[in-house]
């Protein structure tokens, strides 16, 4: 009876102990892989150098790569006054010229020598509006940010800074052309009104003096008896007169300020800014990619990473060789 009751408790024992013969398995089995590792140390260590020193052979053959900005803000109202048109509008119409492909690709024409270091296949308008939209950056805020990336081997602040005046420049001159043409048109119009408006003032002055000869006419002829319905009728004549000679008094004083407004000579390009230049560009003090600390330290890690699975593989083999 004993013995049966030792042969039913045997499996109730067993199992109660096999759990933790199973955990103590899994400490001696990662306690191993620790070991295998720390002996395979070298050739850990030898995986994660030669890694490393074919990504540092590879950042030192590759393009390096830069970036530089303009920083640049509207001027003063004051400083673009002699050209009658707001600062606001001549700085927005820089910001839409700067990124207009007819004034890249002319710039870019008139100075290949500038981008021999972007190597471009073809001057295709598709290569160089691919090119532009690529390395070109215009970002508005409370200040206007215009960027360039650039490889090494491009001057990449001087490439900018003349760009930009490049812009600058044909803007002003296209501003001058449009301000010429519309003072052209506005001369001719208010020479025109001028004409008519002196014509009419003097009819009116015509009609006036009619209005009086009749007044000593009526007073002459009739004395007392003068037609009362004629004389009214004549004083509201006469007051529609008046008041249209005072208006014409008023467009004739507009008309000769504008006049004189089209005659004003425009501003020399020199005399006047159409953009306040808050930073140049500048050399950068490092390179914008490739990053080389970022990369040199993932494949650092990834030769970890490698060498240790190199190591576990190898024990893995040899285990079950055996």
């Amino acid at each position: 009876m004993s013995t049966e009751n030792h042969i039913q408790q045997s499996p109730s024992q067993s199992n109660q102990q096999s759990p933790i013969n199973w955990q103590g398995g899994d400490e001696i089995d990662l306690m191993e892989l620790m070991c295998k590792l720390w002996q395979g140390k070298w050739l850990i260590i030898g995986i994660t150098v030669l890694f490393a020193v074919v990504t540092f052979a590879y950042l030192q053959t590759t393009t390096r790569y830069y970036k530089t900005n303009i920083v640049m803000t509207q001027v003063m109202s004051g400083q673009i006054a002699a050209i009658d048109i707001s600062s606001e509008t001549a700085f927005a119409n820089l910001q839409t010229a700067l990124l207009r492909y007819d004034n890249l690709s002319e710039f870019y024409k008139n100075n290949p020598e500038l981008f021999e270091g972007y190597e471009l296949e073809q001057d295709t308008t598709e290569n160089l509006t691919k090119f532009f939209n690529d390395n070109f950056k215009l970002n508005a805020d409370d200040v206007v940010n215009f960027e360039l990336t650039y490889p090494e081997s491009v001057n990449g602040p001087e490439l900018l800074n003349l760009y930009l005046s490049f812009v600058v420049q044909k803007l002003k001159e296209e501003i001058v052309i449009d301000i010429k043409e519309n003072k052209k048109y506005a001369y001719e119009r208010s020479s025109l009104d001028l004409a008519v408006l002196n014509n009419l003032n003097q009819e009116i002055f015509i009609q006036s003096d009619r209005m009086e000869l009749f007044d000593v006419e009526a007073e002459i002829n009739d004395g007392p008896k003068v037609n009362s319905d004629a004389v009214k009728v004549n004083e509201a004549n006469q007051t529609l007169i008046d008041t249209g000679r005072a208006a014409v008094v008023g467009l004739l004083a507009s008309t000769n300020l504008n006049l004189a407004r089209a005659e004003r000579p425009v501003a020399a390009l020199d005399e006047f800014s159409i953009v306040d230049i808050v930073q140049p560009a500048l050399t950068p003090l490092s390179q914008f990619k490739p990053r080389k600390a970022m990369i040199l330290a993932l494949a650092i890690i990834l030769g970890g990473m490698l060498g240790c699975g190199v190591v576990i593989l190898k024990h893995a083999v040899a285990s079950y060789k055996k």
